[in-house]
């Protein structure tokens, strides 16, 4: 203070230049497997600066629901950012702007990986759940086994890790375990081997759930045609076969129900080896009622062989089974109308 009789010092007020030339940055990204993201930015390279505002140049798959704090009217040293996305089977792409008091910018760009994949049938067509189109093999024998490949394709920019694969029926189908965990990388496509059974006759349907390493996931729809047992002479009544498991030896039980007042029957048969048989149903003189299967190509294993006998009247049958190796099997059927 200066007076007419003396100067006098009041106060002392300490200044300090600072330059602040560093822009804020990024604290942390929680890349948890919620569809929420937390995203941290943090200004704690100055005590006098601090983040100012925060914009998003872009936003695809995503959207803003929180803040904190919600207004940046005094710069703070910490802003917490909550995205979630949209679309799971998408990727999340997001570029943050973040400007702090002293007028630094930090441009901040990231990309969330999604459940970016799909199958393809022989046409690249996507199958699967959530395009309600299913996947159909090529058609196998009754008791047929075989392996084959569905194509998958990750069309996003992260690699996308299968963990789990699992089928609802767990009958039919089945995936071999030594291809886990399943990763497919970014823009690539992969083949997994699934091994199928063709267990009857007509069509096994079942669904394949394929679960990433976050609990996301779709089914995918197997069908497989068992084929109709055409006899090689065109005439046929077997109307379904059904693969029971595997057989030790060859032999034929006794036709069931019998006696039987219906319009079908069924005979459980076993083979020891792939065979080709016949099988036949003959009346009390031995002459041919109904030829079942003629010349069939059946795999080895125990099948269950389903025939219609609506057009037989009243009267004793003998089933009698015939393999190319010239063993042969006859069991009786009684038929009441």
């Amino acid at each position: 203070l200066v007076s007419d009789c003396r100067t006098r010092i009041a106060a002392t007020i300490p200044i300090e230049a600072i330059t602040d030339t560093v822009p804020p940055a990024v604290l942390s990204s929680d890349r948890s497997c919620g569809r929420d993201f937390l995203l941290s930015l943090s200004d704690y390279g100055s005590r006098y600066s601090g983040i100012s505002s925060i914009s998003f140049d872009t936003l695809i798959n995503a959207r803003v629901v929180g803040q904190s704090p919600s207004d940046l009217a005094t710069p703070t040293s910490l802003v917490e950012t909550r995205l979630t996305t949209i679309d799971p089977y998408r990727d999340m792409i997001y570029q943050v702007r973040c400007v702090d008091a002293a007028g630094n910018i930090q441009v901040w760009r990231d990309t969330i990986g999604g459940f970016t994949i799909t199958a393809l049938d022989d046409a690249r067509d996507s199958v699967s759940q959530r395009f309600d189109r299913d996947l159909t093999t090529r058609t196998m024998l009754p008791g047929e086994e075989r392996c084959d490949s569905v194509l998958i394709v990750n069309y996003g920019s992260r690699p996308v890790t299968l963990t789990r694969l699992s089928f609802s029926g767990n009958r039919s189908f089945s995936v071999p375990p030594s291809q886990m965990p399943f990763v497919i990388a970014p823009n690539s496509e992969r083949r997994l081997s699934v091994c199928l059974e063709a267990l009857s006759t007509g069509i096994s349907v079942d669904t394949m759930r394929m679960v990433d390493n976050c609990g996301r996931g779709d089914g995918l729809i197997l069908k497989s045609q068992g084929s109709i047992l055409a006899s090689r002479d065109g005439c046929n009544s077997a109307l379904s076969v059904t693969s029971l498991g595997a057989s030790k030896r060859t032999f034929m039980m006794a036709p069931h129900p019998n006696p039987n007042d219906g319009a079908s029957a069924a005979v459980d048969i076993g083979l020891s080896t792939d065979a080709s048989i016949t099988l036949e149903l003959l009346d009390g003189n031995g002459v041919s009622a109904s030829t079942v299967m003629s010349a069939v190509d059946l795999r080895a294993g125990l099948h269950r062989i389903a025939f219609d006998v609506s057009v037989l009247g009243s009267g004793t049958y003998y089933c009698r089974l015939r393999t190319a190796s010239g063993a042969q099997y006859v069991e009786k059927l009684v038929i009441r109308r």
